[in-house]
């Protein structure tokens, strides 16, 4: 079963995405926009059938969040490659990287798989039929960063936040060059293909 909870947001982020890929010619740019896309797309790959295990479905949720966890740093990257273009006008752009990267929904998803990757594991489980990820806490740099428990609802309207964010950030990118290059279809309707979500440590479940 394909979770489809958020198929109305992922296919703006498609049309989207479409559009500002008709802008671009250089790989680098199409690669980075490409990734963009497939980060976008990871609430599809959500695991949801009640007779998979919780370890499964657990992962799945974390993968999900590793996953778009990916844009900023992707939009970023594509941002750095449109400098090149001479006309390119990067106030509205920035901004609306800015809005993203500074969005609770976002740094959510920042601190979950920063702690993951540099600190500990973080308890998760099901309760009262919901899968959650217990609370947290991780030092980044001089700062300590504490999350309270969130349960996969919680998790599931940030990765719409997210994604909705990361449409107004690519439309912001079309109209900023859109006077540079002129829209080419047939780049436009080359979609990005699924690519492996990073790997999320998940050690045990707890069902309570």
């Amino acid at each position: 079963m394909i979770f489809a909870g958020l198929d109305r947001e992922v296919e703006q982020a498609r049309a989207d995405y479409l559009e500002l890929r008709g802008y671009l010619r250089d790989e680098e740019e199409l690669n980075a926009l490409d990734g963009v896309y497939n980060a976008v797309k990871s609430p599809r790959r959500l695991l949801v059938e009640r007779d998979l295990s919780l370890e499964q479905r657990c992962e799945s949720l974390s993968d999900m969040i590793a996953g778009l966890h990916r844009v900023v740093e992707l939009l970023s990257t594509l941002r750095r490659h449109l400098r090149k273009r001479i006309a390119f006008n990067a106030a509205t752009v920035d901004l609306a990287i800015g809005t993203l990267g500074r969005d609770p929904a976002f740094l959510y998803l920042n601190h979950f798989t920063n702690a993951i990757k540099h600190t500990r594991y973080i308890k998760r489980g099901e309760k009262d039929g919901m899968l959650y990820i217990g609370e947290f806490s991780y030092k980044d740099r001089d700062l300590v960063v504490h999350e309270v428990r969130r349960t996969s609802e919680d998790i599931i309207g940030y990765a719409q936040k997210v994604i909705c964010l990361t449409s107004k950030v690519m439309t912001s990118m079309s109209k900023a060059v859109a006077s540079v290059e002129a829209f080419d279809s047939k780049f436009s309707q080359v979609c990005a293909t699924p690519s492996p979500e990073p790997d999320v440590d998940l050690e045990g479940e707890d069902p309570h």
